[in-house]
């Protein structure tokens, strides 16, 4: 059908409607061109850290702990289900810390971004911390 449409588009019909269509074409051409990748790679093997990066990615976040506590007190709530660590008391009187742990959210953790550089929600302001 699109191709009936461009075929009608003459010298006598709107020049400017016609380039807007050809344009429209070669668009919805990249367009599938790029859905296809996306399938190929959909359909490609899912590609998991290899056990390096993940002990990397640890060790970043035990340098983060010992470089800047409050940086590596967020660091860790992004790896606990709802960010809480909770202390329940033991028949004995002594409290145990219970914690839910997602693993694989190390792999997205930002331990490598700089101490100065604020991040995205942060509470320094050009006069300083708030």
């Amino acid at each position: 059908m699109a191709s009936d449409t461009l075929a009608r588009c003459r010298p006598t019909r709107c020049v400017s409607t016609c380039a807007s269509w050809r344009t429209l074409e070669a668009q919805a051409r990249i367009d599938k061109a790029a859905i296809r990748d996306l399938e190929a790679q959909a359909r490609g093997p899912l590609r998991l850290p290899s056990p390096e990066q993940i002990t990397r990615r640890v060790l970043d976040l035990e340098a983060v702990l010992n470089r800047d506590v409050e940086r590596g007190r967020a660091a860790l709530r992004e790896l606990l289900r709802e960010g809480q660590i909770s202390l329940e008391p033991g028949v004995d009187g002594i409290y145990t810390a219970v914690a839910d742990l997602l693993p694989l959210r190390v792999l997205l953790l930002d331990t490598e971004r700089p101490e100065h550089e604020p991040g995205p929600l942060d509470n320094v302001g050009c006069g300083g911390g708030i």
